[in-house]
């Protein structure tokens, strides 16, 4: 599976489309914002603590469509982590990055 992923990226990077994901867009989402984001045409989601817009990657998911859209707009993390490894997502199309989630006021 993850000669697939490497594949997308390699594709999307051939394309044009910047190379891996940056920590240069620092703003901070609430997880309240995400959550406004989980249909197909505008589909968020956070993998540790970082929040990613999939809305373009929703169809080329070798995983089917069905697993992203059971975290549309919430944290992903846990699933995520069950089936790929950490470094993925920081493979991805920069423009995919949204930013930080905001920490929770204590």
């Amino acid at each position: 599976m993850a000669d697939a992923y490497a594949f997308m990226i390699d594709e999307a990077n051939s394309e044009g489309k910047s190379g891996a994901v940056s920590a240069r867009r620092t703003g901070n989402i609430s997880k309240a914002e995400v959550s406004m984001h989980n249909k197909r045409n505008d589909c968020w989601i956070i993998v540790e603590g970082k929040v990613y817009d999939v809305t373009q990657f929703i169809d080329q998911h070798v995983g089917g469509d069905s697993v992203i859209f059971e975290h549309a707009g919430g944290d992903a993390t846990e699933q995520f982590l069950k089936q790929h490894h950490p470094c993925v997502m920081e493979s991805l199309p920069a423009q995919f990055f949204k930013g930080f989630l905001q920490r929770s006021k204590m």
